[in-house]
């Protein structure tokens, strides 16, 4: 699936998966929407790196475990 490059495709979009959103897209200036979706990516990307530093910080309890000097 191609990614929306303008305002229009993601009005498009957004109106083939949500069809009742017609009156209220209506309402929004191009700038607006794509600022809202500009945020959306922001929080998106942001929520992605904490799930990536989670997994590094578990990754580095593993290693940690496994290569360190157990005691018998």
């Amino acid at each position: 699936m191609d990614m929306p490059k303008n305002a229009e495709d993601i009005r498009a979009l957004l109106l083939s998966q949500h069809p009742d959103l017609k009156d209220d897209l209506a309402k929004i200036s191009d700038l607006d929407l794509l600022q809202c979706l500009i945020c959306a990516y922001e929080c998106a990307t942001d929520i992605k790196q904490a799930d990536l530093t989670e997994i590094e910080r578990r990754l580095d309890d593993v290693a940690m475990a496994l290569f360190s000097p157990v005691s018998h």
